[in-house]
């Protein structure tokens, strides 16, 4: 995380999408969802401002849809389904757009987390 932060204080872009696919997945693991947040919400303005939404950084899948769907499933886990979709949904239409196979399935996972994360709490609570 100390290389993404140094990266994000010269709008390292190229260097900080190389890390959010491994840094998102660590904190997906150890269930650290306020990181998740944090880093998605990071990238993706950075992405957004920089025109490099379409871009895989040396990745399998292209960087702004994944964390889109990281920092959807990220508010889902935390209990904000309704925003956490709305930004899952906006990563998976995003990966559509551009018809990559690999980041449309991430995506799909990640909005299927969203999805079961909300069934869970209102059918099994």
């Amino acid at each position: 995380i100390k290389s993404f932060n140094e990266a994000e204080k010269i709008e390292d872009v190229e260097t900080m999408g190389k890390l959010v696919v491994s840094i998102g997945y660590a904190y997906t693991q150890s269930c650290k969802y306020d990181k998740l947040i944090d880093i998605s919400l990071r990238i993706t303005r950075l992405l957004k401002k920089t025109g490099k939404e379409a871009d895989f950084f040396e990745t399998p899948v292209i960087v702004y849809s994944y964390a889109l769907g990281l920092y959807g499933m990220a508010l889902a886990m935390q209990g904000d389904f309704k925003k956490g979709k709305m930004f899952s949904t906006e990563g998976l239409n995003h990966a559509v757009k551009y018809g990559d196979k690999r980041t449309m399935a991430f995506n799909e996972l990640q909005h299927a987390g969203v999805v079961l994360s909300a069934w869970r709490t209102e059918f099994c609570s």
